[in-house]
């Protein structure tokens, strides 16, 4: 039984890596297409990310351990939370709202080719 415990926390700091790693590149992915995040976002992302940790956690669980996952699910909301709100402060977003206003900027910069009409 101790192997088992053993090996499902091992799993488990692995899916909490994941689970980070998941938030990370979905709080990216709005900073790139929007160029900011609010902090309805970063909730929303958050609880979405919960929910697969969730469905991921229960696929590891095995019966006869009869362990309680209430402080694991706990523990993870905490450090997402800190990730969040570090994540909203972070370089990483000042240089993707960067890019993100370089890219509309130059966009807007494009020609759109002739107005006039032409006669011959």
């Amino acid at each position: 039984k101790g192997d088992l415990t053993t090996l499902f926390n091992d799993q488990v700091r692995i899916l909490q890596a994941e689970a980070v790693g998941k938030m990370r590149e979905l709080l990216l992915l709005t900073v790139a297409r929007q160029g900011s995040i609010q902090d309805w976002q970063v909730s929303n992302t958050q609880t979405s990310v919960e929910r697969w940790f969730t469905q991921k956690l229960a696929e590891l669980v095995v019966p006869e351990l009869a362990l309680n996952l209430v402080p694991v699910k706990a523990e993870l909301s905490q450090r997402l939370s800190m990730f969040g709100s570090r994540f909203a402060n972070s370089a990483t977003l000042q240089v993707q709202a960067l890019q993100h206003l370089q890219e509309k900027a130059k966009a807007g910069k494009q020609p759109k080719g002739p107005r006039g009409v032409g006669i011959s």
